[in-house]
């Protein structure tokens, strides 16, 4: 190779490096390190540690519930068989229960309101001063999600939905605020721009508006976990052995380095 293509090459890996720090700077990822505590919350958590998503959850009308130990055991092995510092450099510790003395980052509530106009309720919200995040799954209405009710499986929809709502933690919003969202080919075989907006118009607007904030940093990603296309085309979540696309572990992985 000569002195112009290795200068070539150096400039195009330099300008690649250079974006994605670009990038990285408008994901906006409240942690400073990569191993982060996770603890499981209950409906008789002390006040003090829910304080500070109070406002969040009086104004979503959240319901805090509990989690069986089955639930806890499929979220354990979910983190274990999705997230590790080798393919997404974030990886977690379990606590257990939330408690005073626990020193968690993230508490993953289980939440049991009703569906609010024709919405589910699982979500995620990250108080940025506190350093700290809350993952709320709706275990009453969320894990029965399915188009053909009788494909219901409620093992899968809480292992993608735990994903999907951790992976906001990290300051990464869903795929459709990218303009690549609008040519997507399973995208519109299920309509989705029309479910999620009414118009091309109105996401576009959206889309403009977000197009530098909360993405993955490496772009459109169609196959990604915080993708709906594929929920709405197969009927339920993930399929049992696909949750993280390639993609979105390179993204995590990028977040945290």
């Amino acid at each position: 190779m000569n002195l112009f293509k290795i200068s070539l090459v150096c400039l195009l890996f330099i300008s690649k490096a250079n974006a994605l720090v670009l990038k990285k700077n408008v994901v906006h990822n409240i942690w400073e390190k990569s191993l982060l505590n996770i603890c499981f919350g209950h409906s008789s958590m002390d006040q003090d540690i829910i304080r500070p998503f109070s406002q969040f959850i009086n104004d979503k009308k959240i319901i805090l519930a509990d989690f069986n130990e089955e639930y806890k055991e499929i979220i354990k092995e979910t983190l274990e068989a999705e997230f590790s510092e080798e393919t997404t450099k974030v990886h977690f510790k379990i606590l257990g229960s939330c408690g005073r003395n626990i020193k968690h980052d993230i508490i993953i509530q289980p939440t049991s309101e009703k569906k609010d106009n024709g919405r589910y309720n699982s979500q995620a919200a990250r108080n940025a001063d506190a350093k700290k995040a809350i993952v709320f799954i709706n275990i009453k209405y969320d894990l029965n999600y399915s188009i053909d009710k009788e494909a219901v499986d409620k093992t899968h929809n809480l292992k993608s939905i735990f994903v999907h709502e951790l992976v906001h933690t990290f300051g990464v919003s869903h795929e459709f605020f990218h303009y690549d969202f609008l040519n997507d080919k399973l995208c519109k075989e299920v309509n989705y721009v029309k479910k999620y907006s009414g118009s091309n118009t109105n996401l576009k607007h959206k889309i403009k508006r977000f197009e530098d904030k909360y993405f993955s940093p490496y772009g459109y990603d169609s196959k990604s976990i915080m993708s709906y296309c594929y929920i709405h085309h197969n009927g339920f979540w993930r399929s049992e052995n696909e949750i993280l696309s390639p993609m979105d572990k390179d993204a995590i992985y990028f977040i945290f380095m």
